[in-house]
C-alpha cells in the first residue's frame, strides 16, 4: 500500500491509501470500521462492499483521471462496476461532496515518497 494525497483539481483534498496488489486490492477496505481519507484501487472498474461494516461512495475514473461516475454503494452489495474506467477511489459517504468530486472532476494521487 502507498500513503499518499488525494488530488482534486490541483487540490490535495484528503489522506489517500493505494492499493499495488492484487491481495490489496482483494481485501480493500474489509474489516475496518470506517475510512479516514479514501482508498484508491488500480487498474479497477468494479467494486463490491461484501464483508465491509460501513456503506461507500465510488469515483470511477478514465485512464486520465477523470471521473467518469460517481454512486453510493451499500454494504453487502455484490457488485458495481463500468466498463470503461480504469481506478476506482473509494470514501465514506459525504465525503465526495465536500472534496468537489463529481463526474468532470480530474482527481489525481501523489505519494508521500515523492
Amino acid at each position: 500500500m502507498i500513503v499518499g494525497k488525494l488530488v482534486v483539481g490541483g487540490r490535495a483534498v484528503a489522506e489517500c491509501e493505494r492499493t499495488i496488489t492484487f491481495g490489496e486490492r482483494l481485501k480493500g477496505l474489509i474489516g475496518r470500521r470506517d475510512l479516514d481519507g479514501a482508498m484508491w484501487f488500480e487498474p479497477a472498474n468494479g467494486v463490491h462492499t461484501m464483508f465491509m461494516r460501513f456503506p461507500i461512495e465510488v469515483a470511477f475514473l478514465d485512464a486520465r483521471g477523470n471521473v467518469v461516475r460517481v454512486t453510493r454503494v451499500r454494504r453487502w452489495h455484490t457488485g458495481v462496476s463500468m466498463r470503461k474506467a480504469r481506478s476506482v477511489v473509494e470514501a465514506q459517504i459525504g465525503q465526495f461532496e465536500k472534496w468537489g468530486i463529481a463526474v468532470g472532476s480530474v482527481v489525481a494521487f501523489a505519494s508521500n515518497r515523492e
